[in-house]
């Protein structure tokens, strides 16, 4: 993220949406944030969504598909393991989460994910969430640009789209 920072800074790109933790610099003028919550996924059939509140340790015995190193939500899952003397022992890692889905749906073991990623999956009885108590720093899904652009008339368009989307906790007025 350190090069989209830098290249909004040096007005190379326009707007940057980012997914990371909550992040607030005096040049950037925020247009919308939003905490995205995550949470451990399995088939709605293993036996660990039957079980009701899971331990980590739990968990982490079962076969654990995941995201590469450095995602934003990956990061965040690894120090909160890390804070409980724990390890993480991924069977498999990969960038792309809809085949990570997939292959959790398809009953291949666990994984860990945003709500916008399964949400879906879980309302139509695919996944269900695993119930887990640990403390995880937040991810926020965030839409800045810098304080001196120009803003143009796209640009303005773009972010009222979004200040009418339900997803929008927080929204800069008078863009």
């Amino acid at each position: 993220n350190e090069t989209l920072y830098d290249m909004v800074q040096k007005n190379e790109v326009d707007l940057i949406y980012f997914l990371d933790r909550r992040q607030f610099r005096d040049e950037w003028v925020k247009v919308m944030e939003q905490e995205e919550p995550a949470h451990f996924v399995a088939a709605s059939g293993h036996p660990v969504t039957k079980e009701g509140l899971v331990t980590l340790t739990e968990i982490l015995a079962e076969p654990l598909l995941l995201t590469e190193r450095g995602m934003s939500y990956r990061r965040s899952l690894e120090i909160a393991v890390a804070m409980e003397e724990l390890e993480l022992r991924p069977v498999l890692e990969l960038a792309n989460t809809d085949v990570l889905v997939n292959l959790v749906i398809h009953n291949a073991g666990v994984a860990y994910f945003e709500d916008f990623i399964t949400e879906e999956h879980v309302e139509a009885g695919e996944l269900a969430v695993i119930q887990c108590v640990m403390d995880v720093e937040p991810v926020w899904s965030q839409l800045i640009y810098h304080k001196d652009k120009l803003l143009t008339p796209q640009m303005k368009v773009f972010m009222d789209i979004l200040q009418n989307m339900d997803f929008c906790l927080t929204v800069q007025p008078g863009f």
